[in-house]
């Protein structure tokens, strides 16, 4: 370009890096490198020109050229604040995140009051790992900008990385009074406020993201997984739907809505909608972990096994809590001749569990295993110990010592427990092994014969809370033991407690309307729990251990189960269960959260089976 011939050179120059930065911006980056080094070449220690030619070249993909360029730029003016920016930038770019650091640190050294330095060292610092560095990066940026909005959100979002929720949750809120219309702000917050188990708070936030932003599949599918952890299972079906809609070939989606439909009985639906699942990411350990639920509970055994083995895949989403044999130095049996062989049988899962599955160790036995080691639960030792197919029983997790895993060391093969069905081919619900194979303790029957000989006519036991941890436990469990208050009414029958953990308190505070016996708070472990139930003429429960333990000792059970979240071993409908035949009976949800009409059922059963009983007893 041409200059009038008053233009003196430095001038000349200026205007060619003002009119190359042009170039730049318009993305016309070879152009703006010309122009650049016209300007050099006026001027060729013009820091603005190869702060800007280094820029160009950077933009044009010529990275080493662009290095050497802010470093003749800052050759020229070491103070010069952009090109310390733009060789942070670089050096990020190229990987090399020690120099971009020490870069970020040297502009910050010139000029501490600019914002944006300290909010681009804090990322850098946070994709580093250097997380306690980072947290006074973003400080600063807001000290110096209380209303920067993305120092708080990521601030925020370092603080869940550090755990401390509250202090995310501080953050969040302050994004979202900086922009209380934006949908990110209101699913950031969401997202602390649930992992703080603030799932309703979770919710509204979610729903807000969701109004803001329709179209968005991803806050759609966060909204429904929420809803869905609430066991708000028809709600979290509309969203997922919703969801699909906008992106039909969502594998995940599809998993999570077969899920929710299992928890509605939809059995046909849920497993159509799993099946897409699958057929979209056949390897997920989550989609063939849901999948085999929906077929359990269809009692299709031979289809469902080999995709339950999927629940103890550590790339499982919602992985399993119970502590896998990480160190064991011999190989998982796969279903190999037992014949003079050692098998370690390993814990999972809850106490009923254990409880339903061991069932199956007659069988190993049968097959010719010289040894059988059962690692459990420390609750469940003293019941195990007793059983004639298990030569040692080890405990594991905190209650585990050091004999115990000397025990384990020197063995042939290991299996988790709730594998055997698999491997022992149980392809059919005729080939479930007998349900009754526990007796208990003579020693701790007599222990607990004081208490309840004494107890006129019908002893019946009572269990009305499971684990609070349980996934579905909000369904399960009966609210209060005054939900079973019609039972009262029934002559001739004698209330025994053996609630353990939530629920106790409430056994032991009875009002003269609950005619009950509390021995829960007294029991120690299974072996009092066994010798109790096995002094009863009946045992109520919710869906539990109690209730797997009534089943194991041949105990008649009769067992509340919810119309949510009905566990695949009930099956989608009947009185019985395959599982326990001849000693289970089921008495089904309706509705939502309404155990009347089902406790109504167990009052009119009881009064019959005393009828029975008494006309028994004068006959």
């Amino acid at each position: 370009m041409p200059f009038p011939a008053h233009i003196d050179l430095r001038e000349q120059a200026g205007q060619l890096v003002q009119h190359g930065a042009r170039l730049i911006a318009q993305g016309r980056a070879q152009d703006a490198v010309l122009i650049l080094r016209q300007a050099l070449a006026l001027q060729p220690r013009l820091a603005d020109a190869h702060y800007h030619l280094g820029h160009a070249l950077q933009q044009d993909g010529q990275s080493q050229q662009a290095l050497l360029t802010y470093q003749q730029a800052l050759s020229c003016n070491e103070a010069h604040v952009p090109t310390w920016l733009r060789l942070a930038g670089l050096h990020r770019e190229e990987g090399r995140l020690n120099d971009a650091a020490a870069a970020y640190r040297r502009a910050l050294a010139l000029r501490p009051d600019l914002p944006e330095i300290h909010h681009d060292l804090g990322m850098l610092l946070d994709d580093m790992g250097h997380s306690i560095e980072a947290e006074p990066a973003y400080r600063q940026a807001i000290r110096y900008r209380p209303g920067y909005a993305e120092a708080h959100q990521n601030l925020g979002a370092l603080m869940v990385t550090l755990g401390r929720l509250s202090d995310a949750e501080e953050s969040c809120r302050q994004v979202l009074a900086l922009q209380p219309e934006s949908a990110l702000a209101h699913a950031c917050l969401a997202s602390v406020l649930i992992l703080q188990n603030q799932l309703p708070q979770g919710e509204s936030h979610l729903r807000k993201a969701v109004a803001l932003d329709p179209d968005n599949a991803t806050l759609q599918e966060q909204l429904g997984a929420v809803l869905h952890r609430q066991n708000k299972f028809a709600q979290a079906e509309s969203v997922y739907r919703r969801v699909l809609a906008l992106n039909p070939g969502d594998a995940d989606t599809w998993s999570n809505l077969g899920v929710v439909l299992d928890n509605l009985n939809r059995l046909p639906e849920s497993e159509d909608a799993l099946r897409r699942a699958f057929a979209l990411r056949p390897q997920s350990p989550d989609i063939r972990f849901g999948l085999a639920f929906a077929l359990l509970r269809q009692g299709r055994l031979a289809q469902a096994w080999p995709l339950y083995e999927s629940r103890y895949d550590p790339n499982r989403q919602t992985f399993t809590r119970w502590p896998m044999p990480t160190t064991l130095n011999y190989p998982q049996w796969q279903g190999e001749s037992l014949q003079g062989k050692s098998l370690v049988i390993w814990q999972e899962q809850g106490f009923g569990d254990m409880i339903q599955f061991a069932r199956y160790l007659p069988r190993l036995k049968a097959l010719g295993a010289s040894r059988i080691i059962l690692v459990c639960q420390n609750p469940l030792r003293p019941l195990f110990e007793a059983l004639p197919q298990v030569d040692a029983v080890v405990g594991t997790g905190k209650t585990a010592t050091m004999q115990d895993a000397q025990a384990l060391i020197g063995y042939d093969y290991w299996t988790l427990i709730m594998s055997l069905p698999h491997l022992l081919n149980t392809a059919t619900l005729d080939d479930i092994p007998p349900a009754a194979y526990l007796q208990p303790a003579p020693a701790r029957v007599d222990l607990w014969r004081r208490q309840l000989d004494g107890l006129p006519g019908m002893k019946v036991g009572l269990a009305w809370k499971g684990n609070a941890q349980h996934l579905n436990d909000g369904n399960r469990s009966l609210s209060s033991l005054r939900t079973l208050a019609p039972l009262w009414r029934v002559p001739g029958v004698s209330f025994v407690s053996v609630q353990k953990g939530q629920g106790e308190e409430e056994a032991r505070l009875l009002s003269d309307d609950q005619p009950l016996l509390h021995l829960g708070s007294d029991i120690a472990d299974f072996a009092d729990s066994a010798a109790i139930i096995a002094q009863l003429d009946l045992l109520i429960s919710v869906d539990t251990a109690a209730v797997h333990l009534a089943g194991a000792l041949g105990v008649p059970c009769w067992t509340l189960v919810p119309i949510e979240g009905t566990d695949w071993r009930w099956m989608l409908d009947g009185e019985t269960s395959p599982w326990y035949p001849g000693t289970l009976r089921l008495f089904r949800q309706t509705a939502v959260g309404d155990w009347d009409g089902p406790v109504e059922q167990l009052r009119q059963a009881l009064f019959t089976r005393c009828l029975e009983r008494n006309a028994a007893s004068a006959g």
